[in-house]
């Protein structure tokens, strides 16, 4: 057995914390089922409220606007959580049902080429940053009663995610059975012509552009070695530690130590190089980015910081 084989043993640690920020579960995951959960039981109090014969307004007052981002308003500016609670909210079927498709199609092209950790922050960023910004327009552009004017659904937060992707790869080909695929960037410019046609009002086309921007920096900070995200992926790692102490003690791997006097352990290192970085994003968009071996994994992350990507 050779020194790499000795060392590569203790490379990845048995334990494995399962919470919904960690790189080793599923954040596209938990961000879909979150999102649904939200729309069931909304859907569920809906359906109560016309079962009793209650007025859809009394829905609307009694239930959505404690949930549902208020305009700019003293409405809007007395529940802050509210921040955070619209982009997981949603009662239209049709715009919930886009939204997710659209973000389990971006979020799993970032998903699968870098740590699915990123996806969250990006997320909640976006659309903190575009509600901020959607309270704002509508509180400056008054035209109308701003009173009833109330955001929902994860359309901002998913334009963030769409454009992270996109920065972060644009030259990345899905359907590549069709003319050698299609850039990524062309079905973005498609999703966001969509987004901002569909939008309805100035407000909402100005929140949509701030969480393009947020996307935009969240990925020119990462690639300068600033990652905002670090600090969530942090502090659910601590919580987790709070509620289970035990179990990473228990499986942390035994630490073995081998002599091997004055030689250093084998290291294999490749040329960076634009036809490689492309075999790696064709084998991902194939296989998957399970399928990647340690060596490739390495390149992709030294391309993404080095702004190959």
């Amino acid at each position: 057995m050779g020194e790499s084989d000795r060392y590569g043993d203790f490379k990845k640690p048995t334990f494995r914390n399962k919470n919904f920020l960690n790189p080793e579960g599923n954040a596209l995951l938990s961000l879909c089922f979150i999102n649904v959960a939200f729309f069931l039981v909304l859907a569920f109090l809906k359906l109560g409220f016309r079962a009793s014969h209650y007025a859809p307004s009394l829905f609307e007052s009694n239930i959505l606007q404690w949930l549902a981002l208020g305009s700019g308003s003293s409405l809007g500016l007395s529940r802050p959580w509210t921040l955070l609670t619209y982009m997981f909210c949603d009662v239209d079927l049709i715009r919930f049902v886009v939204n997710l498709i659209w973000l389990w199609v971006f979020g799993n092209i970032l998903q699968s080429l870098y740590e699915e950790v990123k996806i969250i922050p990006i997320y909640l960023y976006g659309g903190i940053i575009a509600g901020i910004a959607w309270v704002a327009a509508t509180y400056f552009l008054k035209s109308g009663d701003h009173t009833k004017l109330f955001l929902l659904g994860a359309n901002l937060p998913t334009v963030a995610v769409a454009s992270a992707t996109t920065f972060m790869v644009p030259r990345f080909k899905i359907m590549q059975h069709i003319n050698g695929g299609i850039s990524l960037w062309i079905l973005w410019v498609i999703f966001l012509a969509i987004a901002i046609t569909s939008s309805g009002n100035v407000a909402q086309i100005i929140a949509i552009g701030a969480a393009l921007l947020t996307g935009f920096v969240y990925v020119y900070l990462f690639k300068r070695g600033i990652d905002c995200g670090a600090w969530m992926v942090k502090l659910t790692r601590s919580a987790n530690t709070w509620f289970a102490p035990g179990n990473s003690k228990k499986n942390t791997p035994k630490q073995l130590f081998y002599e091997t006097g004055n030689r250093k352990p084998y290291t294999k290192t490749q040329n960076l190089t634009q036809k490689k970085i492309d075999e790696i994003l064709d084998k991902i968009n194939q296989k998957g980015y399970q399928s990647l071996s340690n060596e490739e994994k390495e390149l992709l992350k030294k391309a993404s910081e080095s702004d190959e990507l």
